[in-house]
């Protein structure tokens, strides 16, 4: 869980190098923090196999707009991939929440 979570534990101990190549590590960012956070756990973890999947929040700890977030998480994915090629990093989108809000059972 990245810090924005408030969630304390970030799991350090988990067996991260036991994850392989069809598995995901799902981070949801809605801070500069968070990203500094998915940054030094792939530092820590640089033979990390599973793929790594960065969702933009959307929400009140977002400073930016919605989109300037998103296409500031896309770049920051994209700079991640570049300095390490060898691990999968992406960017998902809560589509639901881009379509219908903040809204429960859609």
């Amino acid at each position: 869980k990245c810090p924005s979570s408030g969630v304390g534990d970030p799991y350090w101990d988990f067996g991260w190098t036991n994850l392989r190549h069809c598995d995901q590590v799902k981070f949801v960012v809605g801070t500069i923090e968070d990203l500094m956070f998915v940054e030094e756990f792939l530092k820590r973890f640089p033979d990390l196999m599973a793929e790594v999947v960065l969702s933009p929040m959307s929400g009140p700890l977002v400073q930016e707009g919605p989109a300037d977030w998103r296409r500031h998480v896309a770049e920051f994915c994209k700079t991640l991939q570049v300095s390490n090629p060898v691990q999968q990093v992406r960017m998902s989108l809560q589509l639901h929440r881009i379509l219908w809000g903040n809204k429960q059972g859609v």
